[in-house]
């Protein structure tokens, strides 16, 4: 009698440690499913090293210290809306400030801005730039000044040594321009199956 309690008992302990092993996994393998199976957040800033592949352009001068034209900066009658800043032009960026004119009996007259300059394909090897195109990168503007923004860039395809016209227009409300009203633009192209960039900002102060 000893011997086949002792025998049943050794095939229940053994019985009841299967059965907790196996409970153990389901419950990690439902666990583990839940997790895989669940939505994962994540928050925070990411930033990446990424250096956009710069064109070889060259933007020439149109007078002293100066890479833009500009129209809409005095209206008509000679009166003056804006006041030209600065042209700052390094490596593949430009940026333009301009600065409106303060002048009380003239401050809620809105003018039509036009702002361009030329880039020329500056390739020494007969390189065709293709697909240029613009996109506007970031823009700030408080109170609405400015409205009606368009950026082009034509030609679309420019071969060594001619040149393409980058020209932003819009209509500024004078008297709600604020000191953050900026616009940023990648002016891109193709150069043997690379896009290549060029960086355009507007800056408007009060």
């Amino acid at each position: 009698m000893r011997r086949k309690y002792k025998i049943k008992k050794r095939h229940r302990i053994s019985a009841l440690a299967i059965i907790g092993a196996v409970i153990v996994v389901l419950i990690v393998m439902n666990t583990g499913y839940s997790l895989w199976s669940s939505k994962l957040n994540i928050y925070g800033k990411v930033t990446l090293n990424y250096e956009p592949p710069p064109i070889d352009v060259k933007v020439p001068t149109t007078e002293e210290n100066k890479y833009t034209t500009t129209s809409g900066m005095t209206n008509g009658m000679g009166i003056t809306w804006f006041d030209f800043v600065s042209d700052e032009y390094s490596d593949n960026s430009l940026t333009t400030t301009i600065k409106v004119h303060k002048n009380l009996g003239t401050a809620w007259f809105s003018s039509n801005l036009n702002v361009g300059f030329s880039l020329k394909n500056n390739s020494q090897s007969g390189i065709i730039y293709t697909n240029g195109k613009v996109t506007q990168l970031e823009v700030s503007n408080p109170g609405s000044s400015v409205s009606n923004v368009s950026a082009t860039i034509l030609p679309t395809t420019i071969t060594s040594g001619e040149s393409a016209t980058f020209t932003f227009a819009a209509k500024v409300d004078r008297s709600s321009v604020k000191n953050s009203t900026y616009y940023k633009y990648a002016i891109t192209y193709d150069v043997n199956g690379v896009e290549r960039y060029f960086f355009y900002t507007l800056k408007i102060l009060a």
